[in-house]
C-alpha cells in the first residue's frame, strides 16, 4: 500500500483532529516539529517531534502520556524509557544512530487515517535541553535552505518516492530523508544513481 498522494494536508488534518497530543506536549517543554513534515519535503505520513523538558521529569511524561492515549482513540501506541538506560553510550556506536537512540523517552503512535486506511507514524522524542541532538537544527538549516527551491523540494520527494519499500516503510539502499536532504541540498546531486553511489562511499 502506498501513501497518499497529499501527505501533508493529511497530516496536518490530522493533528488538527487530535489536538490533545500537542496540547498535552507543550505542557511538558519546548515542542519541536522536525524531519520531513517539518522540512515540507513529505512522502511517508511520518511526523517527527521533538520536545525538550528544562528538567527531565518522567512522572509528567507519564501523566501527558497517559492523557494522550486516554482521549485520542489510536490503533497502536508505544512508550520506551531510554533516559534509564545503564549502558545508554554503549548502544551509541555512531552519529547516525543517535536518532534511534536519544536518552529520553520515545512516544510512537500509529493510526490509520486515509479510506483504505493507511496508517500515520508519529514518532516523539523528549530529552532534557542538556541532551545534544542535531535534528532540531538540521530541520531548521534545510527549511532555510529550500526557501526560494521548490525544484530541490520536488527533487527530494521524488527521490524517496523512488526509494520508497512500501511493505517495511523504509528507504532502500540505506538511505534516509536526512542522508537524502544532505546529497541534494548541500551537494547538489540531482542523480538517483549519483545518490546512492555518494551514499556507499560515505557508509565506507
Amino acid at each position: 500500500m502506498l501513501p497518499p498522494k497529499n501527505p501533508k494536508l493529511v497530516c496536518d488534518n490530522f493533528l488538527d483532529q487530535h489536538r490533545e497530543i500537542l496540547k498535552s506536549l507543550n505542557k511538558l517543554g519546548k515542542v519541536n516539529i522536525v524531519g520531513s513534515y517539518g522540512i515540507d519535503v513529505m512522502y511517508d505520513l511520518d511526523i517527527d517531534i521533538h520536545v525538550i523538558m528544562n528538567n527531565f521529569d518522567l512522572k509528567k511524561i507519564y501523566d501527558a502520556y497517559s492523557t494522550i492515549i486516554k482521549k485520542e482513540n489510536f490503533y497502536q501506541s508505544n512508550f520506551i524509557n531510554t533516559h534509564d538506560f545503564i549502558e545508554y553510550r554503549k548502544l551509541i556506536k555512531s552519529k547516525e544512530k543517535m536518532l534511534a537512540y536519544l536518552k529520553g523517552v520515545y512516544i510512537g503512535f500509529i493510526h490509520p487515517v486515509t479510506k483504505n486506511l493507511y496508517p500515520l507514524k508519529m514518532d516523539i522524542w523528549i530529552y532534557d535541553k542538556n541532551h545534544t541532538n542535531s535534528s532540531i537544527d538540521d530541520c531548521i538549516k534545510y527549511t532555510k535552505m529550500l526557501i526560494n527551491q521548490p525544484s530541490k523540494k520536488k527533487l527530494i520527494v521524488k527521490f524517496k518516492k523512488k526509494l520508497f519499500d512500501e511493505n517495511k516503510r523504509i528507504l532502500h539502499f540505506g538511505l534516509n530523508g536526512k542522508k537524502i536532504y544532505q546529497g541534494v541540498i548541500e551537494e547538489g546531486i540531482e542523480n538517483l544513481e549519483e545518490l546512492i553511489k555518494w551514499n556507499e562511499k560515505r557508509e565506507i
